[in-house]
């Protein structure tokens, strides 16, 4: 039942009586929802949040922050309902969406999207593509955008004289180019690198 505006100006308390009683059980009701109940020692405070799904994006007056749930409609498209950051200039941040299964890619509450990976580097110039698991239109940097890539290497065998570089100018929104030889000789060797890029 929905609550009712009573007692009007013409009601007897008789008649409002019973509508009264009936806005206060949903008064309790409401309170009831994710709160500690009248009479608790903790009366008020949450017991946890419930965000509903939205459907679309909740708007936000001005400047105003805003926290919602929503399955994303835009990239990412994850499929399950993700939690939202709406922030003072109106970006919007998805920031439980993430893919953690090996080489993945999660949002920073400020935004920021970072991506990991593990990849098998032989030679120079060697392509190096950003995570994405195909089957759902995951994030990307935006083109254009600043960001970085950090590397650490390991060679396919054991040798002091393995290194792995990034080749300059080859990072992009899609992944980057790196290189792997034994300093010594300058030859192409077999290795693998860890990476972390971080950016907007």
């Amino acid at each position: 039942m929905a609550y009712v505006d009573v007692p009007l100006a013409p009601q007897r308390i008789k008649d409002s009586q019973p509508i009264i009683r009936q806005n206060f059980i949903e008064i309790n009701a409401l309170i009831d929802v994710d709160h500690y109940t009248f009479g608790s020692p903790t009366i008020g405070e949450h017991k946890k949040v419930t965000l509903p799904d939205q459907g679309l994006p909740p708007v936000f007056p001005g400047n105003d922050l805003g926290i919602y749930a929503q399955v994303p409609t835009a990239v990412p498209q994850t499929g399950v309902n993700e939690l939202y950051i709406r922030k003072r200039n109106n970006v919007r941040v998805p920031i439980t969406a993430a893919l953690l299964n090996g080489d993945g890619w999660a949002y920073l509450p400020s935004g920021l999207l970072i991506k990991w990976g593990t990849s098998n580097v032989n030679g120079f110039n060697q392509p190096v593509v950003f995570p994405d698991d195909g089957n759902i239109a995951i994030p990307r940097f935006g083109v254009g955008s600043v960001f970085q890539v950090f590397l650490s290497s390991s060679p396919a065998v054991i040798t002091p004289t393995f290194i792995c570089t990034l080749v300059s100018g080859s990072v992009n929104n899609l992944g980057f180019n790196a290189n792997s030889f034994t300093s010594n000789t300058g030859l192409a060797a077999n290795g693998f690198i860890d990476y972390l890029a971080i950016g907007i």
